[in-house]
């Protein structure tokens, strides 16, 4: 219902925030855009694009759009955990 959808909503905004931030953090990214956004956003990487999925997918991870060489469309939905998030951080810092 309203609630539910609300709920997912809120998880999906907080998640992708929180993992936009911590990326940002690394020092290996930086916001494509300086615009607000929900829960999808675009990232510049320091490492190319390409090299940055298939350390993800090599752990399992589906990391997101390559948009172009040096940037990446991430989306988080309500069903990533903080855990997941972490996780696909660490990958994108060891690079």
């Amino acid at each position: 219902g309203n609630r539910g959808l609300k709920e997912a909503c809120s998880l999906s905004y907080s998640g992708a925030h929180y993992l936009a931030e911590q990326l940002v953090a690394t020092g290996k990214c930086s916001m494509a855009y300086d615009k607000p956004f929900f829960n999808e956003f675009a990232v510049k990487t320091t490492a190319p694009v390409e090299t940055v999925l298939a350390a993800l997918v090599a752990e399992g991870i589906l990391g997101g759009v390559r948009i172009a060489d040096d940037t990446l469309l991430v989306c988080v939905t309500e069903q990533r955990t903080k855990a997941e998030m972490d996780k696909f951080v660490e990958i994108v810092n060891n690079i």
